[in-house]
């Protein structure tokens, strides 16, 4: 089975992550690995620009917490799709764009 794929590690935001961290939001999924680089490089999320410590705060109009975690977000997509990122980077929100590949089992 080929699931869609974006290529980064991240965290579910918790009321205690945002404390900890000292986050700028509540919810999303932080970019974020333990001494390592969260973005798989050459992988979808690396094409889209995504940084270490930025927040995904939506896929599409999905927002990541209130309509599920960023991986059942993702789960309803095939790879090939395209996906608006709404990230915030610095305080700032962009938004980027990723092509998902092809994740096999």
């Amino acid at each position: 089975v080929s699931r869609a794929y974006l290529g980064v590690r991240y965290l579910n935001i918790t009321p205690a992550l945002a404390s900890s961290e000292k986050l700028a939001s509540k919810q999303g999924a932080y970019v974020y690995a333990d001494g390592d680089n969260p973005v798989v490089s050459g992988s979808p999320a690396d094409k889209a620009g995504l940084k270490s410590k930025d927040i995904i705060l939506k896929i599409d109009n999905h927002t990541i917490g209130a309509s599920g975690s960023m991986s059942s977000i993702i789960g309803q997509y095939r790879p090939g799709d395209t996906i608006k990122l709404t990230v915030l980077r610095d305080g700032k929100e962009i938004a980027l764009t990723a092509t998902l590949s092809a994740y096999d089992d």
